[in-house]
């Protein structure tokens, strides 16, 4: 999604070029596990999470209805790669989304200009509206200083470069 230029890079390396622009509430694990299986030898992967996605809820995108939501929505088919502890942190979210979902039914206006929104994204999965974006909040500050590295994420990281490199 957001900070890349996927035709630059395309043009440079003369490489095809996917930006997955998959939205980093849905959690590190969840956003790796999608396209792993896609990977094949000799494709770069490169990996670039938010922050916040190093805390606990965040990587396994467990901390508000937005993985679930997203999800469903969009990719329902990838709610079977949810592990039992996902599952089960989810399912006190469901009736938030259920709720979100009838107040959107009764013609709430959608932004089609947010950059969250599958309009703004171009043909390689980029944002092309990032000027949308409010830079005005302190979320990466406030996260920076409020997590350590979770140890289980850098260790499902470590195992994700592993798998990729054994394919060559």
């Amino acid at each position: 999604g957001f900070g890349l230029n996927s035709e630059l890079l395309y043009e440079k390396f003369r490489m095809p070029v996917v930006n997955t622009g998959t939205q980093a509430s849905i959690g590190l694990v969840m956003q790796l596990k999608m396209f792993e299986n896609t990977f094949t030898k000799n494709d770069l992967v490169i990996i670039i999470p938010e922050y916040h996605q190093f805390s606990k809820n965040s990587a396994l995108g467990i901390s508000d209805e937005s993985m679930y939501r997203i999800l469903y929505n969009n990719y329902p088919s990838a709610l079977r790669y949810l592990s039992f502890i996902q599952t089960i942190s989810i399912l006190k979210f469901i009736p938030q989304y259920f709720k979100k979902a009838a107040f959107l039914h009764k013609g709430a206006n959608i932004d089609n200009n947010s950059p969250y929104s599958k309009h703004s994204l171009n043909r390689y999965g980029d944002v092309t509206n990032w000027e949308y974006r409010n830079h005005k909040n302190d979320i990466i500050t406030d996260t920076i200083k409020s997590i350590a590295p979770n140890t289980k994420i850098i260790s499902f990281l470590d195992k994700f470069i592993n798998r990729q490199e054994e394919k060559g």
